[in-house]
């Protein structure tokens, strides 16, 4: 193997490809950036290169080093040690070709092609709407399980029509669920996310055309695991199990009867001609339960003092050290008896029908709702690819030709986004001059997302120099760092000591089974560096940790440093949280709150079913003891002693004069509130009803855990589910919010977190200097049984067969559906150990493992961790280091008494922070239709014609918000604007000029480098941002064009103006129609927006017709 230094430069070879393995710490972002700058130094065009992230962030962070080293290059910055110096001297040759060729990388850094899988595919769909059959771009939404739930409901609903023969093989699939429609929704709902994976197998052709290739696959894996165990057996032992099983069997009817597994073996003649019942007897004969057997018994057929019974001990002997032979019979063990019944192939048949039919239901649903999931977009992404007319064209349609693709995070590859590949490289030839190359970089050890379909059997399929099926075209050379460049030399040497013996001894493609590739570090640390807490209660081991995070905290280096408690479910913070609460210690949770738990939300969603329904006593009388009323127990007795049916009308006629002063007044102010909401709710928005009532109650002052942004996602929520004017279901509601969870927050005071809590998940790709690995003893919880099992199994020829079983009520311990069940818990143990590998290489000075363990009431000893929790993958090469801890008393529970119990409210004479007397320009009923810009301005020289091209533009980038930089404009496109602008009464025989006129502003603002600063790829962005206020007597809504929050934290509020004019005096007219018109206009949007932000506000109108754009502070 070649050393790591040796590695990294030949990763930069322009004219070669890679896959290359990059462990935890080993730099993997450097090498990646390095490439990208050697690639960009030889193309004619930066869109020529390619890089592909999975994250969001892993584009910024990749993105952002690489135009720091071009900017310290530009300046004549010089590195302190080799390998920065290096990548200066990369940026430098990138900088000589960007003047070469007139790039202006450092102006226009938008030409670079660092992009999300995820927004590459939108890209390609954007570009290709009729190929992609996507049409106008949808918004890709990660809470699709509200589609998924209505496409279902519409599945449920063929049980209506009789003749459908949906609905027959419908109900016989609910016939094996027993009619639990609830059950059928959960399983359903988990088929559709995951489509990907048998949608792509189904819809090739019927399943009985494919049943002699499923029976096929099923032959070669019986096969397989078969071989496995003849080449693990030394020479002449088979004959000699064949030989004894047979006497034993004999030997135990004589004495007990018929019954034994071995009894198979009693009729065959040679080992040459075992069945797979005969290999069962053989795993009978020398397992018992996962073990090699230790001795024999006549219960098997071995009589004492027997020659037979010392024969087989002696066989024993010589094969009970080799792991792999026992984890080999135990695979032919769970292998399936027979071939799949005729009732199997009829329940598939009926699978076959009812899944294609719901993946139908779902894309109508995408089409109606506007929006789609990230699946969806890959797959039309390759539907488009899939329908070119021949490989030369994607680049015509790419509007450049790929020469180099850079893929991060291999490991996490789907097989949809393989096939994208694939694809994308179906062009490229061995020989061609200059090459074209494939860059690959993973870690398979960090493999830990198949619950977003990822398959690391990708990665070693091409790594294991198996590419030839993946990418035939491409000569792909495998490379592995070794360096980790994040933690110290001691925790490295735990680590290699640590996982070679708990990874697998080889890889497997088919149970996703990796090797641990070891690592090297030359940094050194004194001290301990990885400690073990063992208790006998989640409280006592609560109590501990806080300890270790005081003692942490007190010990970081410098203020950048950071604790980290990472935990493998949200559900094992329960005692911990409140312990860390009441220790005072500050953290900054990441996806760790739920939304719906926050204060403030409740409260949100109580003032929302309330709005919706006047009988809901509980959101009713929630509102009335919420803060801005803080009704005390015996008021709220008072009122509801009332005869009137609902909370609602017993308020309108409730005597306001038997409650106390403070009461009242809350009260007075809480029911004029709601008069002016109730009296509007069937004109206006829910979202945007509830964010008004929200303001004027006072709701931002009292949510002191929630940040605007937490309640705004919330009203967003809402309003995407308030569909076509409908009221969104509770139940969807509810259901959708607990999918969400509360920003993070740092401490006031504090400009970093010093604690961090995460799920080990979340934590990928980030380091701390402590990490603390709680509730390592706790067991993972186990999963519906699926409608239908599969799994790709690769032949000899390194061909993917596929393996489908479908569920049953019926299942035994040896059917089809049983083996991939288990075969599912082999890789999800598998990365298991994996999830154990990344949690524990997250830390760079010191690590602190911990666990609740049980005691063996005989010998006081500590037991085995249950076998599907995290320690247990490391449990044999720790247990020595596990001792229980010096105080074994449990620390107290956090119970109701120990909470505070102070019921807050607003001071009884509150009002709401925004002057109701601000003149403001535009007030437009919530839910009435959008305004069309600027038509508040009546400008001499507007036309029919500028008109319809102003709102034609407007409503372009609104609905292109997400490709703005990147949508073509094609015929269909065309067509459209063309129905729009006659619709807006522009003169049929002005239509060309309006329509060129369109077109040219698309180009224009795709090659305005502020419209690329604007419609960047910002984690808080919104558009058609609606903020309601309360004036003269009614309920307003201003929906701002575009607001964002910048990388340095400053909120930016843009309105878009179509004004085009002939001045030759430009700038000057752009600053006088900014200072007259349209300044007021921002100036009061930032005043709103200040209520509900605190951040700095910057104010922009931005002219796309003109290419021009004015920025100034908001002062207020």
């Amino acid at each position: 193997m070649i050393n790591d230094y040796q590695a990294r430069q030949d990763a930069l070879d322009p004219e070669r490809s890679f896959i290359v393995q990059a462990p935890a710490g080993s730099g993997k972002t450097g090498l990646l950036v390095y490439r990208l700058l050697t690639l960009l130094a030889r193309v004619d065009q930066p869109q020529q290169v390619l890089a592909i992230t999975f994250t969001r962030k892993a584009t910024a962070e990749m993105r952002a080093r690489l135009m720091e080293l071009l900017s310290d290059a530009a300046h004549g910055e010089e590195a302190d040690n080799a390998f920065d110096q290096q990548g200066l001297d990369l940026a430098k040759a990138v900088l000589a070709r960007d003047q070469q060729q007139g790039w202006q990388l450092l102006d226009a850094p938008y030409q670079l092609q660092i992009l999300t899988i995820d927004a590459f595919c939108a890209k390609l769909t954007g570009s290709m709407p009729w190929l992609s059959r996507l049409g106008d771009r949808p918004r890709t939404t990660d809470r699709a399980d509200v589609h998924y739930a209505a496409a279902i409901e519409q599945l449920f609903a063929e049980l209506l029509e009789p003749e459908s023969s949906v609905a027959s093989a419908l109900q016989a699939v609910l016939l094996e669920l027993d009619f639990n429609y609830d059950k059928a929704r959960r399983l359903f709902t988990s088929m559709l996310a995951k489509r990907d994976q048998w949608l792509r197998h189904l819809v090739q052709g019927d399943l009985l055309a494919m049943r002699s290739e499923v029976e096929s696959a099923w032959y070669q894996v019986e096969c397989g695991t078969i071989d496995r165990v003849r080449e693990a057996l030394p020479y002449g032992v088979l004959a000699d199990l064949v030989r004894l099983g047979a006497e034993a069997a004999a030997k135990r009817i004589e004495k007990y009867g018929p019954g034994s597994p071995l009894d198979s073996l009693l009729d065959l003649t040679s080992a040459d001609d075992l069945t797979i019942s005969h290999w069962k007897a053989v795993c009978h004969l020398l397992l018992t339960g996962e073990n090699f057997r230790k001795t024999v018994n006549i219960t098997l057929g071995f009589e004492a003092k027997s020659d037979q019974r010392e024969q087989m001990l002696a066989v024993l002997k010589n094969v009970s050290d080799d792991p792999a032979l026992a984890l080999a019979l135990l695979d032919v063990q769970t292998l399936p008896d027979s071939e799949l019944s005729l009732t199997d192939w009829q329940q598939l048949q009926s699978l076959e029908l009812v899944l294609k039919a719901l993946a139908g239901f779902l894309q109508l649903r995408f089409r109606a709702s506007g929006e789609c999931d990230h699946s969806e977009v890959t797959q039309r992404a390759n539907l488009a690819l899939r329908e070119l007319e021949n490989p030369t064209d994607l680049g015509l349609r790419l509007d450049t030709h790929l020469q180099h693709i850079l893929v991060d995070e291999f490991q996490d590859t789907s097989h949809g986004q393989i096939e994208l590949l694939k694809r994308l490289t179906a062009g490229w030839e061995i020989d061609e001059s200059p090459p074209k190359t494939l860059f690959l970089v993973g870690d398979p050890m960090q493999s830990i997302y198949r619950f977003r379909e990822a398959d690391v059997s990708l990665f070693l399929q091409v790594a294991d120099n198996d590419q030839t099926r993946l990418f035939p075209n491409i000569a792909i050379e495998a490379l592995t760092l070794s360096e980790n460049f994040r933690s110290s030399s001691d925790l490295v040497s735990w680590f290699n000591h640590t996982f070679q013996h708990s990874f697998p001894n080889r890889n497997n493609v088919l149970t996703g089974a990796i090797t641990y590739s070891a690592a090297s570090c030359d940094r050194q640390q004194s001290g301990p560096q990885v400690d073990y807490l063992l208790t006998l209660d989640d409280a006592h081991e609560a109590t501990l940790i806080v300890e270790q995070v005081q003692a942490a905290i007190n010990a970081l280096p410098d203020d950048k440093a950071q604790v980290a408690i990472l935990v493998r479910t949200r559900t094992q913070l329960n005692t911990l949280l409140p312990a860390l609460q009441q220790a005072d210690i500050h953290y900054l949770g990441v996806d760790i709150q739920p939304l719906h738990a926050l204060p403030a939300v409740i409260d949100v969603m109580s003032l929302c079913k309330a709005i919706c329904r006047d009988d809901d006593r509980v959101s009713w009388l929630s509102l009335l003891r919420g803060p801005w009323c803080g009704l005390s127990l015996v008021e709220l007795k008072h009122l509801s002693d009332r005869p009137e049916p609902t909370v609602w009308e017993q308020l309108l006629n409730l005597d306001f004069a038997l409650l106390n002063a403070e009461s009242r007044s809350r009260l007075t102010r809480f029911k004029s509130v709601m008069l002016e909401v109730m009296a509007q709710r069937q004109q206006v928005s829910l979202a945007g009803l509830t964010r008004w009532a929200w303001h004027q109650l006072g709701g931002e002052a009292t949510g002191f855990e929630a940040t605007s942004e937490d309640i705004d996602t919330v009203f967003e929520l809402i309003d995407s589910l308030q569909r076509g004017g409908d009221l969104p279901s509770m139940r969807e509601l509810e259901e959708a919010m607990a999918k969400l969870y509360a920003r993070p927050q740092v401490a006031r005071g504090e400009s970093k977190a010093r604690v961090v809590v995460s799920t080990m998940h979340k934590s990928k790709g980030l380091q701390y200097h402590t990490v603390i690995l709680p509730c390592l003893s706790r067991s993972a919880r186990s999963s519906d049984k699926d409608v239908l099992m599969w799994a790709e199994h690769q032949d000899d020829d390194g061909d993917s067969r596929l393996l489908l079983a479908p569920f049953s009520a019926q299942q035994d311990s040896g059917s089809h559906y049983d083996y991939l069940r288990k075969l599912e818990s082999k890789r999800d143990s598998n990365e298991a150990i994996r999830l154990m590998y990344v949690a524990c290489t997250r830390a760079e000075s010191k690590l602190i493992l911990s666990a609740k363990v049980k005691l063996d009431p005989k010998t006081n000893d500590v037991r085995a961790p249950a076998k599907n929790s995290l320690l247990s993958t490391v449990w044999g090469a720790l247990e020595p280091h596990f001792q229980l801890s010096e105080s074994g008393t449990p620390s107290p529970q956090v119970t109701d008494t120990d909470m505070d119990q102070t019921l807050y409210r607003l001071p009884s004479d509150y009002s709401p922070n925004l002057a109701s007397s601000v003149d403001w320009q535009v007030a437009t009923r919530l839910h009435a239709q959008p305004s069309a810009p600027d038509e508040q301005v009546e400008y001499e020289w507007a036309t029919q014609v500028a008109t319809g091209v102003g709102i034609v533009l407007h409503d372009w980038l609104q609905f292109n918000r997400h490709s703005v930089l990147t949508a073509e404009v094609d015929e269909l496109l065309r067509r459209r604007w063309r129905a729009e602008l006659l619709s807006l009464r522009v003169p049929e025989d002005r239509l060309s000029m309006a329509l060129r006129r369109l077109e040219n502003g698309v180009k224009a603002i795709q090659q305005d480098s502020d419209a690329h600063f604007l419609f960047d790829d910002y984690a808080i962005a919104n558009n058609e941002y609606a903020i309601a206020a309360y004036e003269d007597g009614m309920v307003n809504t201003y929906r701002l064009d575009r607001t964002f929050v910048d990388q340095h934290g400053v909120r930016w509020i843009v309105d878009y103006k179509s004004t085009d004019t002939n001045r030759s005096d430009l700038a000057s007219f752009v600053d006088e129609q900014v200072a007259q018109r349209h300044r007021p206009q921002l100036e009061k949007y930032g005043a709103l927006m200040r209520q509900i932000d605190t951040r700095p506000i910057k104010l922009a109108v931005y002219f796309p017709l003109l290419q021009q754009m004015r920025v100034w502070d908001f002062s207020g």
